[in-house]
């Protein structure tokens, strides 16, 4: 009791002072307890054995669906600071207009045939609309880390031969670059719904998945005090591949078990940023 008392207010003041959250309690036996506590977008296991504390090196990292898009590929110095040691790039709030029209969107859909999002889908309906998931923790050969993804899709289709769908919003016209980033991010939620952790959302089997563009094209103006935009709307699947996804989560896994973060892009302004301040 002694031991565990003393483990908890050694993780307890880890929390305080370094800004985690304990995720679970693990159940005590007569010769080893542990916590698993999470630092920002790291699990770290401490247990106790023969009253000494002692810390798990085996360490499981959080993977953000979005962030294996565009931070991973923008700068692999940066996605490492943020996943291992909690440092996020400064951030820059999006306008909220589009935070507005997103939000407008899946109300819109929500419940709604298929069939009135693209008739490329197959029959069925909107069933779910901004959900977390989060998959069981993510174990491959070579790797000591494991990982699990953790993050919130825009929506999934339920169809009517009771397989799902992954959908996601965009503005924009697509783009080859931008599509083969965003198939991380479908692939991650594709994954954590068919792999969910215990007590999170369980949909299974990912049939489709895809991006659903929106592009504005018109303007009609109803009255003097009101307008509407009228959008062009693009169906890009993406098909899935979950052995090409786990070669690349290996990937990633190679990273951040690094000693020692990566070289900074050249294109990322914020390693350039930090860079210049040296020279001062």
């Amino acid at each position: 009791m002694k031991a565990r008392l003393t483990v908890l207010i050694v993780v307890l003041l880890g929390v305080i002072f370094f800004g985690g959250s304990i995720e679970k309690n693990v159940i005590v036996n007569n010769s080893r307890s542990g916590l698993d506590v999470v630092f920002g977008n790291t699990e770290q296991n401490y247990f106790v054995e023969d009253g000494s504390i002692l810390e798990d090196k085996k360490m499981n990292y959080k993977l953000s669906p979005s962030d294996l898009a565009f931070l991973y590929e923008g700068c692999k110095r940066c996605y490492y600071l943020k996943v291992v040691h909690g440092i996020s790039q400064p951030s820059i709030p999006l306008p909220a207009i589009f935070s507005r029209m997103a939000a407008l969107l899946k109300e819109y859909y929500d419940g709604k045939s298929t069939k009135e999002l693209h008739p490329d889908l197959p029959p069925g309906r909107v069933m779910y609309a901004e959900r977390y998931v989060q998959s069981n923790p993510i174990r491959l050969a070579g790797h000591n880390a494991t990982c699990f993804i953790k993050g919130r899709f825009d929506i999934v289709v339920e169809f009517e031969d009771k397989t799902y769908g992954v959908i996601d919003f965009k503005t924009g016209k697509p783009n080859e670059e931008s599509l083969d980033l965003y198939k991380r991010q479908l692939h991650a939620y594709a994954y954590a719904l068919e792999n969910p952790a215990p007590g999170t959302l369980k949909l299974s089997p990912i049939t489709k998945m895809g991006l659903l563009y929106f592009y504005p094209s018109k303007i009609d103006q109803e009255s003097v005090e009101s307008l509407s935009y009228q959008a062009q709307i693009h169906w890009e699947e993406i098909p899935k591949d979950k052995g090409w996804f786990l070669e690349f989560v290996d990937e990633v896994l190679d990273v951040l078990e690094s000693p020692q973060p990566p070289a900074p892009s050249p294109n990322c302004q914020w390693c350039g940023y930090i860079d210049k301040l040296k020279d001062i």
